[in-house]
């Protein structure tokens, strides 16, 4: 696996293994649980179907229940809009990786393209 690969690789990883509110130490990406007052995004975490290597993916709820992909389980939610404190949730894609991905930044760290911004999630 490539470096990028790796570090996309892990940039999913973190997002999806932190607990609602909580922050690992290596600063992984904040999610937020559902508020009643403000609207939300829920997100889940789903894997491809097809043989090979997995694609793991972040995407909204009900989204999976497609012939490609499996919902393995919610991943937390998100702000549909700019709120304080927050920034932005990219689900990117390498081309070269055949892989998905989550950033913060527009560009994907310049690992892959952009797919959608799925909403705004707590900074650091």
């Amino acid at each position: 696996m490539t470096s990028s690969a790796s570090a996309a690789a892990l940039a999913l990883f973190v997002l999806l293994i932190v607990p609602l509110h909580a922050q690992d130490a290596a600063g992984g990406i904040r999610v937020t649980a559902g508020d009643a007052t403000r609207k939300t995004v829920a997100l889940e975490e789903c894997v491809s179907k097809w043989p090979g290597h997995p694609d793991h993916i972040l995407i909204e709820k009900d989204v999976c229940e497609k012939p490609d992909y499996e919902r393995l389980r919610a991943a937390g939610f998100a702000f549909a809009s700019q709120e304080p404190n927050t920034e932005p949730l990219y689900r990117c894609y390498s081309d070269a990786e055949k892989s998905h991905f989550a950033s913060n930044k527009e560009d994907c760290g310049q690992m892959g393209r952009r797919e959608a911004l799925l909403g705004y999630v707590l900074k650091d």
